[in-house]
């Protein structure tokens, strides 16, 4: 609950900032931004104006002074549309715009005519029999073209000076060209004083216009830029609180998280640790949010179950040791079996000094025969202490199959000497238990023993284990009751036996 009125508040003031800024950025885009732009906009049309009624007084000819004229009366027609002109003083200066157009124009027109009245004079100049060189004609020429005040002056000289030296017939024909020549110059000179003035009286009041109206843009762009910066003060001031809110939000939120959320996961992941390394756990997390307290009510659960697991795991481990010790060793003897020996001997041992002592009880089919199977295997039992009594690092005892038994030494146990008394004294053990053998020669149980030594680097521990069988069989076959040992073979002499 507190916390979702947290994040309400939190909300509130986040939009009220926010809607605060857009409008304030608005307010300064929408209400003072045009007016500083139209206020410019109307300088740079004045500046233009300016410009404009300078290069019609410059017009070449007419279509150049109309274009001229023609945009001057857009420009006047724009800074009309903005409110803070005077339109009297636009009005005012239509009419000497107008009157400097119409100057203008007559000044081209006269111009022109002044320039074939030139043509006609040298054309009847030529006609006369008047003769002129070519510097004197773009002299002449050059006087039109540049008509100023001293050019004019020139251009006068020489016109007169031409109709002056002309024959009589040639003064009758030149003098009245001369004559409209002076007139033109009279005239244009008048026209050009008049729009001179006319274009100075414009440019002063256009001057003064600006003037006016930067100082008045100065004032406006002032006011604005003022309201602009309070503006961005007030939008500096908010951005600050709204930086100093979202800095608590987030220090109440990060602390929101840690106390709700991450510390309870923290301790969770303590008790499901300790869960699975089998500690107690003493107290289990609780959390106000739902579905990770949903989460941690289930670790109660999964402790239960994982002590189930781990005893169900334990009986199996224990019944797994009990079926693999019960696989390799012999269930009547306790002694390894014989697929306990199969593994020994596919696997090797490290040690090369290897022995294996082989024996098999004589005539106990006959002892079976005479006292029964319960006696036969409590005589093997009997045989089978008598070989663990041996068992150690270096001797291990087998149950080979039936009455057959194996015992393989190494290391230091696998001496001859040593193993050679094992059997002596094997023999001597089984002597004293004086076990009744009713069918046996001797009246007690006896063993016959075969030895067999591994050569090193010689002889696998098969090849050994079927030497260690053939001294046995040489033993039962030379009357039992014996030890028979291998010796080594020869390809020459096959393998040779010795009595132990």
């Amino acid at each position: 609950m507190l916390e979702g009125l947290f994040i309400v508040v939190v909300y509130a003031f986040l939009y009220v900032n926010v809607q605060s800024i857009e409008r304030m950025v608005g307010e300064s885009r929408e209400a003072h931004l045009p007016s500083i732009q139209e206020g410019q906009r109307t300088l740079l049309n004045l500046e233009y104006l300016r410009h404009s009624v300078s290069q019609m007084r410059q017009a070449p000819n007419e279509e150049y002074l109309r274009s001229t004229y023609t945009g001057i009366r857009a420009l006047l027609a724009e800074i009309s549309f903005d409110k803070r002109v005077d339109d009297s003083t636009l009005r005012d200066l239509s009419a000497p715009i107008r009157e400097l157009y119409d100057s203008r124009n007559r000044v081209v027109q006269l111009y022109s005519q002044l320039l074939e009245s030139v043509h006609a004079f040298l054309a009847g100049y030529d006609k006369v029999g008047g003769r002129l060189s070519a510097e004197s004609v773009a002299a002449l020429w050059q006087n039109c073209v540049n008509l100023t005040e001293n050019s004019s002056t020139e251009l006068r000289e020489r016109i007169q000076r031409l109709a002056d030296g002309a024959s009589a017939a040639g003064k009758s024909v030149l003098a009245p060209l001369a004559q409209r020549i002076l007139r033109l110059m009279d005239a244009l000179r008048q026209e050009d004083v008049l729009s001179r003035k006319l274009n100075g009286s414009i440019l002063e009041r256009l001057t003064a216009f600006r003037v006016a109206a930067s100082s008045s843009e100065v004032k406006l762009i002032y006011s604005e830029l003022s309201a602009i910066s309070q503006h961005a003060e007030r939008i500096q001031q908010i951005a600050l609180h709204l930086c100093i809110g979202l800095t608590c939000c987030l220090a109440i939120l990060s602390w929101l998280l840690h106390h709700h959320i991450l510390l309870p996961i923290m301790q969770a992941s303590d008790v499901l640790s300790d869960i699975l390394n089998g500690r107690d756990v003493r107290r289990y997390p609780s959390s106000r949010i739902r579905e990770l307290d949903r989460m941690i009510q289930a670790l109660p659960l999964l402790q239960r179950d994982m002590l189930a697991k781990d005893a169900r795991s334990s009986r199996l481990e224990k019944v797994q040791e009990q079926l693999k010790s019960m696989s390799f060793r012999d269930s009547l003897t306790g002694l390894s079996n014989r697929r306990a020996l199969d593994l020994l001997l596919k696997g090797g041992v490290p040690d090369e000094c290897v022995a294996i002592l082989m024996f098999d009880i004589d005539l106990f089919k006959q002892y079976n025969d005479s006292l029964g199977h319960l006696a036969g295997d409590e005589a093997l039992r009997r045989v089978g202490e008598i070989a663990m009594s041996y068992a150690d690092a270096s001797c291990t005892p087998f149950r080979y199959g039936g009455e057959e038994f194996v015992m393989i030494f190494q290391g230091e146990g696998a001496q001859p000497d040593k193993v050679r008394a094992v059997a002596r004294d094997l023999m001597a053990a089984l002597a004293s238990a004086n076990i009744p053998h009713p069918a046996s020669p001797w009246g007690r149980l006896t063993v016959s023993v075969g030895l067999a030594f591994r050569a090193p680097g010689l002889t696998s521990l098969h090849e050994t284990l079927d030497q260690a069988d053939k001294a046995l069989y040489r033993a039962k076959s030379r009357g039992r009751h014996r030890v028979e040992e291998m010796e080594d073979a020869t390809p020459e002499t096959g393998p040779t036996f010795k009595e132990a």
